[in-house]
């Protein structure tokens, strides 16, 4: 729904409450609290905390004493490597994502978490504006998220809206224009009309339309 402040504060006490509990060894449960949070504080562009906060998470992880290819591992270091793309590091988020791609792509995991590695390196080469080689990732991302989920799921406007912008940087202003509407009913059908992603969605509509 869009509400990244009170889920913050609902899974900060939840996780202050576990620490002062005599469960606190459960790293797990932390590891996964560490994930969400991270994943909101991306939400909200709050970055330099978000590389903190998936940096506990790796500890949680390195406490549970997972082997180095294990899938967690994967997803720390996309999240890692996303949060390098968002402050223009793309060298050393390309390292990160490469090493979560290799864990990912040789191990049993959830397809919907490379889907998310697909789109964060997609996201990095349109930022380097290697096209080619964003769109050929993004498109990865979406036969996975084309198969798995629900034709209204809104990771599936997320890669909707990450070809448009590829599109555009291509200077197929009409493709890239559908695409980025189409991001934008898919996301209507389940996000509420003032969510973040709505909002940003409708920005790029407005951007591409603008070279038309």
């Amino acid at each position: 729904m869009g509400e990244y402040s009170k889920a913050f504060s609902v899974l900060k006490e939840s996780l202050n409450i576990h620490q002062m509990s005599q469960d606190n060894n459960n790293s797990k449960f932390a590891a996964t609290t560490y994930y969400w949070l991270g994943r909101i504080e991306c939400f909200m562009k709050i970055i330099r905390k978000h590389l903190n906060t998936i940096e506990k998470q790796y500890k949680q992880y390195k406490k549970r004493a997972l082997p180095e290819k294990h899938p967690d591992f994967a997803i720390t270091y996309s999240n890692i490597g996303d949060v390098k793309r968002l402050t223009g590091d793309h060298t050393t988020a390309r390292s990160f994502l490469e090493k979560a791609l290799e864990i990912q792509e040789n191990v049993t995991c959830d397809r919907c978490d490379l889907a998310w590695i697909y789109t964060y390196m997609g996201e990095t080469y349109r930022e380097m504006k290697d096209y080619s080689t964003a769109l050929e990732l993004l498109e990865k991302a979406l036969k996975i998220r084309d198969k798995l989920l629900a034709s209204s799921h809104p990771d599936l406007a997320v890669t909707c809206r990450n070809l448009a912008k590829v599109y555009n940087g291509r200077r197929q202003f009409k493709v890239a224009s559908g695409l980025a509407q189409l991001a934008v009913e898919m996301a209507e059908q389940k996000l509420s009309e003032k969510h973040p992603h709505i909002l940003e969605y409708k920005e790029t509509v407005l951007e591409i339309r603008k070279s038309l």
